[in-house]
């Protein structure tokens, strides 16, 4: 399947139909990257998003976290313009887009899964940094942060305190490392994951569409334009008393009789 440019020509990008090829992101994801982005560019908003996917089955608004492409519904004898109806463009990543295959008009992706990388590896090492209040030979954890957003492009970021600078981190983990499968893991490891998906549950992202706020996480709204709604959905760790850790893979559980850690019980 093409996905259309906003004035409806067909792209080159299509659906993969084998391997990988593009992923609709979470209007959070892409709206950390524009954030990323407010002081100059960064490479990874403007080389690896995609926003030209829109979806003409509901309506949207335009926000500050919504971007909308406008439709003009014209009477098919004079030409004249109707009514409009604006609908969201859904920011797509393309950091597992094959170009190579682009000019053939499909994306038969033969890229690899990245499993780790250089920009991970600094990643870990600042937070090490950060954790022992230790130096490395470019300065503090935050040099290294930096080292990654100078790559992309992006401008610095600034950070003082050991807390401030694990969000700082943890943030440039989900903008560096988006869609490698590591934010779950991460997460979890630093006790963050029942914060942060409160959060998301608890969103009304404005301008969203009804089934747009649905699907990004199960809160359930009127239309577009409310500025109310109602969370369908709850982060199922929210009250736990329970220790956060990592689940026992279920082969370890059959061959050791091992129960399952309380939190995924």
């Amino acid at each position: 399947m093409a996905l259309p440019y906003t004035d409806r020509t067909p792209s080159s990008i299509t659906v993969a139909e084998v391997g990988n090829s593009t992923f609709v992101m979470t209007w959070a994801l892409w709206n950390k990257l524009r954030e990323s982005a407010e002081d100059g560019t960064d490479d990874r908003l403007t080389k690896l998003v995609y926003a030209g996917i829109y979806d003409t089955q509901s309506i949207s608004n335009a926000s500050d976290e919504v971007n909308v492409v406008t439709l003009e519904n014209k009477d098919p004898d004079s030409g004249a313009v109707l009514s409009t109806t604006t609908h969201a463009c859904m920011p797509t990543s393309l950091k597992y887009f094959d170009f190579a295959c682009e000019s053939t008009g499909i994306s038969r992706s033969s890229n690899d899964n990245i499993i780790y990388r250089y920009g991970g590896v600094l990643l870990m090492y600042a937070e090490c940094l950060n954790e022992t209040n230790q130096s490395g030979d470019r300065g503090n954890a935050m040099a290294y942060v930096n080292l990654i957003r100078e790559r992309a492009n992006a401008e610095p970021v600034t950070a003082s305190s050991q807390e401030d600078i694990r969000l700082a981190i943890e943030n440039e983990n989900l903008l560096e490392l988006n869609f490698e499968g590591h934010r779950w893991f991460n997460l979890v490891r630093t006790d963050r994951i029942t914060p942060v998906m409160v959060e998301h549950f608890a969103h009304r992202t404005p301008g969203l569409s009804a089934i747009h706020q649905a699907d990004e996480n199960g809160m359930t709204v009127t239309d577009a334009n409310a500025t109310t709604a109602t969370a369908q959905a709850h982060w199922k760790w929210e009250n736990s008393s329970a220790d956060v850790l990592f689940a026992i893979p279920y082969d370890q559980i059959q061959l050791t009789n091992w129960e399952q850690n309380e939190i995924y019980q």
